[in-house]
């Protein structure tokens, strides 16, 4: 029987909330934290937590450090249907009295590899004819 213990499980997230439900997750699986090893890491935090047979297990929150970009969708339009048109790094939201102009759709995210707001996003929503404009 070996008395090392084994490192079974690295989560890495970029939303706080998503790490605390599975740190809470893991504590209903018998974990607990483990004193001594909770770290800052990079603006964000990592937490060790050890289960009774020894073996342990870390949660990494790191903030995503890309800046948010955001269009606003010109006319009106559907978000189901807006929302089928983006990729995993964007969302789309109704946001109230935006600019002092009544509510308005907008679309925010992050721009990963080629999955770029100007480059693929506003195009391929173009391709639906549903039109955007970048807000800077």
């Amino acid at each position: 029987m070996s008395t090392a213990t084994d490192h079974i499980q690295v989560d890495r997230f970029t939303d706080e909330t998503e790490a605390r439900d599975r740190i809470e997750t893991m504590k209903d699986y018998g974990f607990n934290f483990l004193e001594g090893f909770n770290t800052d890491v990079e603006d964000g935090w990592e937490i060790v937590l050890k289960d009774e047979f020894g073996d342990t297990a870390s949660v990494i929150f790191e903030p995503d450090q890309r800046p948010v970009r955001e269009a606003i969708v010109l006319g009106e339009n559907n978000i189901e249907r807006i929302a089928a048109f983006l990729p995993s790094d964007y969302s789309v939201e109704v946001r109230p009295e935006l600019h002092d102009e009544g509510d308005k759709i907008v679309i925010f995210g992050h721009d990963n590899a080629g999955w770029t707001l100007d480059g693929y996003v506003i195009p391929r929503l173009a391709s639906g004819m549903i039109f955007a404009q970048e807000v800077n």
